[in-house]
Formats: structure tokens, sequence, C-alpha cells
């Protein structure tokens, strides 16, 4: 995570014009156990990099998922010739007021590093083992269900203004579903 923050870092500095370097990873797995089996897994992985540019007033935007540094010079390269076609047509000019309250820091919520270092292993045992016990415990479930999800975010935020966050969280969520009959 450095390494791109860092080349981010490099491309705002080397910025013209106001730059907002908005770097976003989210990963995501799903495990769930119906009946003692697996009925569902999942990984999605989600990374890239959205550049919005302020030049004589107008906005220019572009985005991309090539984080190479060729990849992200590109679409800051991009985001100025956006701004600079549409400055001639457009009529109302963007201010950015300026602001010594921006974001600067790491902002790390707690059970990231311990939860993706966990093994999928680990966690489907935990599932199996839950789903098992919620169906054992009475004779009148006949089926039980155990889901578990997790997404990580990794957000990078960087202006030529001063803003430079590091935003990294981690959503688990665990649901139990047990059906019966009388």
């Amino acid at each position: 995570m450095d390494s791109i923050h860092s080349r981010l870092r490099a491309l705002r500095d080397s910025a013209t014009f106001w730059t907002e370097i908005r770097y976003h990873k989210r990963q995501s797995r799903v495990l769930g156990v119906r009946k003692g089996e697996v009925s569902e897994m999942s990984s999605k992985h989600y990374e890239g990099v959205g550049i919005r540019v302020l030049l004589n007033g107008t906005f220019g935007f572009s985005s991309t998922s090539n984080l190479s540094t060729e990849g992200v010079k590109k679409a800051l390269s991009e985001a100025e010739m956006m701004a600079k076609e549409l400055n001639e047509r457009k009529k109302r000019k963007v201010e950015i007021p300026s602001s010594d309250r921006l974001a600067t820091g790491e902002f790390f919520l707690d059970g990231y590093d311990e939860l993706i270092q966990m093994p999928m292993e680990e966690k489907f045992s935990v599932m199996r083992e839950s789903e098992e016990k919620m169906r054992s415990s009475s004779q009148n479930i006949e089926s039980a269900l155990c889901n578990y999800s997790e997404v990580f975010e990794d957000k990078i935020m960087l202006t030529t203004d001063g803003a430079d966050s590091h935003i990294r969280l981690v959503r688990p969520e665990l649901r139990f579903a047990a059906f019966g009959v009388d």
C-alpha cells in the first residue's frame, strides 16, 4: 500500500492544476453453509484511481484500473484534457475555497489486519461448526443457514491543496437463520 500511496503523491506533486486523486481498493468475500454443505462462496476485488482536475474553473475527470505509473499519469493527462475541452463550453466557472482543515493522516479502523490474516479455512470451520450447532439445537429445526461476509476497503485521498489521507476499514457480517416445524 505504501508503494501506491507514494506513487500517487508523486503524481499529485507533478500536477500543474488543482488536482484530486482518489484511490479505492475493495475486496469482498462471502461464505455460506447450509445443512453442513457449502451453499455460497465468492470473492471479488476492485481497485482503481479516480482523478479530478480543476482548470480555469472547469472540472475534468478520468479514472483507471491501470495502477502502473504510466497508467495513472495517463489518467491525469486525460483529466486535464477533459477540463481543457470543456473549458470553452462552461458558462459558470467553479472555484474551490481554500481551507486549512483538509484531512491528513491515517485512519485505520480496528480489525482489518487481524481479519485479513485469518485463513479462510478457519473462517469456514467456524461457519460449519456454528451451523451444525444451530441445526442440532432442537429437533424442530429442519435446516439452518450460516452466512459470513467481509468487505475490506482501502481509500487514499490526495489533493494539491493539502489533503493526504489513507482510510482502511473492514466490515464483517455474520447471519444465522433456522427453519423449523412444529
